[in-house]
């Protein structure tokens, strides 16, 4: 696999804020996907970070339960005949939605953000062989014992470095 990507423009790029990046996911040994991804252009540092490095804090899906008792052998199996769904909560720009789709899982990416919301969506646009298995849910979740005299969270950022929260 080349790190050259096809193209570095794309038409479903709509957004003047959202640019193109490139995310390099691994399934299994040697065997590797390079996908396009919209990221936001500054003050986000996930986005930044998948820019620089190609990825989010794993390449392989089957890394999200290292270090854990849970057994994803079946899971990630390619003989698996059981159609498996990721949640993703506070999808943020959708990296770990993407990893997932690619590997084959039904998504439910639930994510409050409109930008981020958005960035998702063209990268679904720009990768059509897995929008179908992504369902994008506008939403934050809580517990609503935290509702307090009908009062709202508002999603800030520090320093504006973190669209996502």
């Amino acid at each position: 696999m080349t790190d050259v990507p096809r193209f570095t423009k794309h038409p479903c790029l709509t957004d003047p804020f959202i640019t193109l990046a490139w995310v390099n996911f691994t399934r299994g040994p040697g065997n590797f996907s390079a996908r396009p991804m919209a990221v936001h252009k500054w003050n986000d540092w996930v986005s930044k970070f998948i820019m620089t490095n190609k990825y989010w804090e794993i390449r392989d899906a089957a890394e999200i339960t290292a270090g854990t008792l849970f057994d994803t052998s079946t899971v990630f199996a390619r003989s698996s005949k059981r159609e498996h769904v990721f949640l993703d909560v506070g999808a943020n720009v959708g990296y770990f939605s993407l990893l997932f789709a690619d590997r084959g899982f039904r998504v439910v990416a639930i994510e409050p953000m409109k930008r981020n919301r958005m960035a998702l969506e063209q990268t679904l646009c720009m990768n059509p062989d897995l929008r179908a298995r992504v369902h994008i849910v506008d939403a934050a979740l809580g517990d609503h014992k935290d509702i307090v005299g009908g009062l709202s969270c508002v999603i800030r950022s520090q320093r504006l470095m973190n669209l996502g929260g």
